[in-house]
């Protein structure tokens, strides 16, 4: 039956991770030959856990917010120390509201990396309240908000589950 297939499938797909993992595919650590996406990885607390996932051996992609120079350059200065622990990167600046974006950043991981093992939806936070409070705020304030915190992690989701188990 189909069911049989596709578990079949997947069963043959965790298996060779499991087996790349063994092998350790040069490296050594706990999390040696898988890709690991974080989104928001390029400062603060995603920047720590892609730096941490690098030094136990994960390949690294990683989102960040392009709004300027300055998180360009600090993007850019988080895939240089992943390098520089000896890993593959790939990371983008990608508005993470914007669902053809995060697929398109997605696809771009398994094309480079072939494949994600783990996801972290690290985006978020809430934009600044204006004058007013939260009660004041209009429902596009709120929509923005969902849009951003919830909706962002089931885009990268999506994608990274389907790639997870197929």
């Amino acid at each position: 039956t189909a069911s049989k297939a596709t578990k079949t499938k997947v069963q043959k797909k965790q298996k060779a991770r499991t087996a790349g993992r063994k092998r350790g595919q040069g490296t050594a650590g706990e999390l040696a030959g898988q890709v690991g996406v974080i989104t928001g990885g390029a400062q603060g607390i995603g920047q720590a856990i892609a730096y941490s996932f690098a030094r136990a051996g994960a390949d690294i992609a990683f989102t960040y917010f392009g709004g300027s120079e300055e998180s360009h350059e600090r993007a850019k200065d988080t895939a240089e120390t992943i390098r520089k622990l000896g890993r593959r990167v790939v990371f983008a600046a990608v508005n993470a509201t914007d669902e053809s974006a995060t697929e398109a950043f997605m696809k771009d991981v398994t094309e480079k990396l072939g494949r994600i093992d783990i996801l972290v939806n690290n985006v978020g936070g809430a934009d600044k309240v204006p004058p007013g409070g939260c009660a004041k705020q209009p429902m596009s304030y709120w929509r923005q908000q969902f849009e951003k915190n919830f909706f962002s992690a089931v885009a990268y989701s999506r994608f990274a589950v389907e790639n997870m188990l197929l």
